[in-house]
């Protein structure tokens, strides 16, 4: 990080950093205010905005009752009088935008009797919150906001599943209570509000009150056992005797090993996989007796290193910390990141990310393979075909660009090179490029509008080569050639940390802005279900009954017994016509 303190942009003066690229500045009218380095080194922001064109003077004029005096510019906010002579400060946004058309005191009143949708206000409920009476009879508090922007406009009674009258486990559904949820009664007499969500999809069986004899009928009914001990049908009566008590578990250890096993050894021993192994391990107390350092060495990284050598298990380059498999002569770690243990449950959110900085810092490049892409058949063989490409350099076939030539290509054939060869598979664009070498496609580039930072001209989406193929200067070429046709005055691209470095970027003229947030995945430890958090958007959860318009996307998942898997986020590159 380039250390911007005491360092002048405009009339912005540095003062010191806050956290996440952002420097807490003051304004030469006095205003401070946290500000984006980018935005600092690049010119976005010059100053807090009191000298900007953009800026619009609403002394005197009238918003509701409300009347402007004057700007605070320590508070950045207007005094307004009320009619009713209250004086308050307001933001240009919510004046704008009619959030208050009025003091405080009449705004708790001024909403009452309003419709909003299928919502009508009855009456203030505080916290910025109302008490609001749908078209249906239902009640519910709805937040200011989701009123006045019209993200709730019911209590969703219109896309509800009547389950009124249904019995799940040991709750009877007497009736729906609004916000998603429903007034149930237990087999004990409780009466409970859950969501119709858990109800429909299990989550919720009883208020609680027989939650372990719930679990042993679960279990009795799907297994014909009691307790996950005993579920596996190939499974011994000896090994099941082994995790019944805490002598019998110790006795199975010494008696099967010389040696501390690992989880996945004694996994084997036991019948049973290796969280259920590490769990009853934990259960007794008898770390000791067991190597945890090597429960992670899995089936998949001795499948790795046989196809390509390396020393497992390396400690030495990361102080303490493991890289899973490292090849010195190449200076490239591989991590296989098992679901369970590199989920939330045990992984923050930028610990991947951080783990490859601090690699990349001691000139090592971290290679991030998580389990769930080797479940997938498609996905596990590009990321072999990768690992051949930065591996096993000898074998492959080495051209040349400028022996190659460049055309636009169809939608057909570009979305059929990347499906077959690009890690992500294709994606809509605007343009497409080939690069040919004697009517061979070798190499693909896409591009369009920008997915998530407008301010750019062009977004380029796709860079693919051909498996087991080398084209130097292919990218340079493909470039050049785009500039040439389209002249663009500036491009914007990103580039996955967990398997790429983005140097190519930086050769052909690329600038790096950032590091962008880890993006993720949904994770259930149950099931090993795994999806994207784009089939968990909010609205497409709520389409299919699952929360109401008051949960979040984050809310919704983790009710479902959904954990996180982090990446390492994105390498954000620009390129700029000089």
């Amino acid at each position: 990080m380039i250390d911007l303190r005491g360092q002048r942009f405009g009339e912005w003066e540095v003062l010191e950093y806050y956290k996440n690229s952002k420097w807490l500045c003051r304004c030469s009218c006095g205003i401070e205010k946290l500000v984006s380095a980018y935005s600092l080194t690049h010119g976005k922001s010059r100053s807090c905005g009191h000298n900007s064109t953009a800026f619009k003077d609403l002394t005197g004029k009238h918003f509701g009752e409300l009347e402007v005096i004057r700007f605070n510019r320590q508070t950045n906010k207007w005094l307004c009088r009320c009619s009713c002579g209250e004086e308050l400060e307001i933001r240009t946004y919510d004046l704008i935008h009619g959030v208050y058309e009025d003091c405080k005191k009449i705004t708790h009143e001024g909403l009452i009797g309003k419709h909003f949708g299928d919502w009508e206000v009855v009456k203030y409920a505080g916290n910025g919150r109302w008490e609001c009476k749908c078209s249906c009879g239902n009640t519910g508090i709805v937040l200011t906001n989701a009123l006045l922007n019209g993200k709730s406009k019911s209590c969703g009674h219109k896309k509800l599943i009547n389950i009124e009258g249904r019995t799940f486990g040991d709750l009877e559904v007497l009736e729906y209570s609004g916000n998603g949820k429903w007034k149930c009664k237990c087999i004990c007499g409780n009466i409970v509000y859950v969501l119709g969500s858990n109800l429909r999809s299990g989550a919720s069986k009883s208020c609680g009150c027989k939650k372990t004899e719930n679990l042993k009928r679960t279990m009795l009914k799907n297994y014909g056992v009691e307790s996950y001990a005993r579920c596996d049908t190939n499974r011994t009566n000896e090994q099941i005797q082994y995790v019944e008590s805490r002598e019998a578990f110790v006795n199975c250890i010494l008696n099967h090993f010389n040696h501390k096993p690992c989880i996945e050894e004694l996994s084997k021993v036991l019948g049973i996989n290796e969280s259920n192994t590490l769990r009853t391990v934990h259960k007794y107390g008898v770390e000791s007796l067991i190597d945890l350092g090597n429960h992670a060495v899995s089936t998949y990284e001795k499948k790795i290193q046989s196809l390509f050598g390396g020393e497992l298990s390396n400690r030495t380059i990361l102080k303490g910390k493991e890289i899973d498999i490292y090849f010195p002569d190449k200076h490239i770690g591989i991590e296989v990141n098992g679901d369970y243990w590199h989920s939330s449950l045990f992984k923050l959110e930028r610990y991947h990310q951080l783990k490859t900085i601090e690699a990349e810092n001691l000139g090592v490049h971290l290679i991030h393979i998580f389990e769930y892409e080797l479940r997938s058949d498609n996905k596990k063989e590009k990321i072999y075909e990768l690992l051949k490409l930065k591996l096993r350099s000898e074998n492959n076939r080495v051209i040349y660009g400028r022996s190659c030539e460049v055309k636009e290509i169809g939608k057909e054939l570009e979305s059929r090179f990347n499906e077959k060869y690009h890690l992500q598979g294709s994606i809509g664009s605007q343009i497409a490029l080939g690069l040919f070498c004697r009517d061979e496609l070798l190499g693909v580039m896409t591009l369009g509008k920008p997915r998530y930072d407008r301010s750019y001209q062009y977004e380029l989406l796709r860079l693919t080569f051909k498996s087991g193929v080398i084209v130097v200067g292919g990218f340079n070429k493909m470039l050049k050639h785009f500039i040439k046709r389209y002249n663009p005055q500036n491009i914007v691209t990103y580039c996955d940390l967990s398997k790429f470095t983005g140097k190519s970027y930086i050769n052909a003229g690329f600038s790096l802005v950032c590091i962008t947030k880890p993006n993720y995945v949904w994770f259930n430890p149950k099931t090993g279900e795994v999806l994207t958090r784009y089939q968990t958007m909010k609205h497409k959860l709520l389409e299919i009954g699952l929360g109401s318009n008051e949960d979040t996307e984050e809310s919704i998942m983790t009710g479902l017994n959904y954990y996180k898997i982090y990446d390492c986020g994105n390498l954000k590159f620009e390129w700029r016509k000089s």
